[in-house]
């Protein structure tokens, strides 16, 4: 499978709604009419224009590096987590016992469009699934999350988008749990994990969404 943040990784993901975006497409518009509010509309376009980007450009690595500069966003914060994240997986794995490995993007097997990464897959002796999703963030928030989120009810107050990425990490791999790991090495006790379970209700509304906006993006481009 294809390593996260690989030219091959970034192919698969173009043009498919993905878990760490689900968040967005689960906000309506301020008005009744409108099915989307203005950052899932903006998603959408963006899903629109890249199933309909030129294949050249796509399939040649130098042209695709460059699309991906272009349309790339990064920040101190980002780079952090993504250097942290392999030392929070480790030690997660530690205290665990799990042997939690690094996936590409997972294909749901029924709903188009739709894939997700985990931070991490395994499955067990018994056959149980399980997925991670690790965040590298701030001191503050590091203790934010710690205080906040002890269950699904906790993750979803207190940041809608990261529990809608754990139960996507669920939809497309049929894990019975997502640990979610908050990590920080600068404190005493670094990882907070909270074992987030399925929530069947979302699952349905999580598909109806993405539906929805692919009957929009199909329309488009058409």
């Amino acid at each position: 499978m294809e390593a996260q943040h690989s030219l091959e990784w970034y192919r698969k993901r173009l043009g498919k709604v993905t878990g760490s975006r689900v968040g967005d497409l689960m906000k309506s518009g301020r008005k009744k009419e409108d099915l989307f509010g203005d950052t899932a509309k903006s998603y959408i376009y963006q899903l629109a224009a890249e199933r309909s980007m030129n294949p050249y450009i796509v399939n040649d690595d130098n042209l695709f590096e460059k699309y991906l500069f272009q349309v790339g966003v990064s920040s101190k914060a980002i780079e952090w987590g993504n250097e942290q994240e392999a030392d929070a997986r480790k030690l997660y794995n530690r205290m665990k016992g799990n042997n939690m490995i690094e996936t590409g993007l997972c294909l749901h097997p029924n709903i188009p469009f739709f894939g997700s990464s985990p931070d991490g897959f395994c499955c067990n002796d018994d056959g149980e699934k399980g997925t991670l999703e690790i965040k590298c963030p701030s001191q503050n928030t590091f203790m934010k999350y710690k205080e906040e989120v002890k269950d699904n009810v906790g993750l979803l107050l207190a940041k809608p988008e990261y529990f809608y990425q754990c139960q996507s990490h669920m939809m497309v791999t049929g894990a019975e749990w997502c640990d979610f790991v908050v990590y920080c090495p600068f404190q005493r006790s670094p990882i907070h994990i909270v074992r987030i379970f399925p929530d069947y209700i979302n699952f349905k509304l999580i598909e109806k969404r993405i539906l929805m906006a692919n009957e929009m993006i199909e329309k488009m481009i058409a």
